[in-house]
């Protein structure tokens, strides 16, 4: 089964998480808004989405721990500020299944 990483303490609803579950998808569910480059790190390993709803710094530097990552979803404006590492997330091939 295919996981999806959801951050943020507010900004995604519950019915947004229940809605990917229900697309049969496994939420890997971290209702903070702080983590920590090492926790971001570790929760990115075998995920293939990523909904940014938290305030941590997805850098190019977690790209090496998102092997599986094919898609990246960020809940606000100007991701560019926010999500330093989406410049390298754009020029990387998607893994193929």
């Amino acid at each position: 089964m295919r996981t999806v990483l959801v951050t943020g303490s507010t900004l995604v609803p519950d019915s947004v998480v229940d809605d990917i579950g229900r697309r049969g998808y496994e939420v890997r569910l971290f209702r903070r808004d702080d983590l920590s480059a090492g926790e971001l790190h570790d929760a990115l390993r075998g995920v293939s989405g990523y909904l940014i709803g938290g305030r941590e710094l997805f850098g190019a530097e977690h790209l090496e721990a998102a092997r599986s990552l094919a898609a990246i979803g960020f809940v606000g404006t100007d991701a560019e500020a926010y999500v330093p590492g989406w410049r390298p997330a754009r020029t990387c091939s998607p893994p193929t299944w």
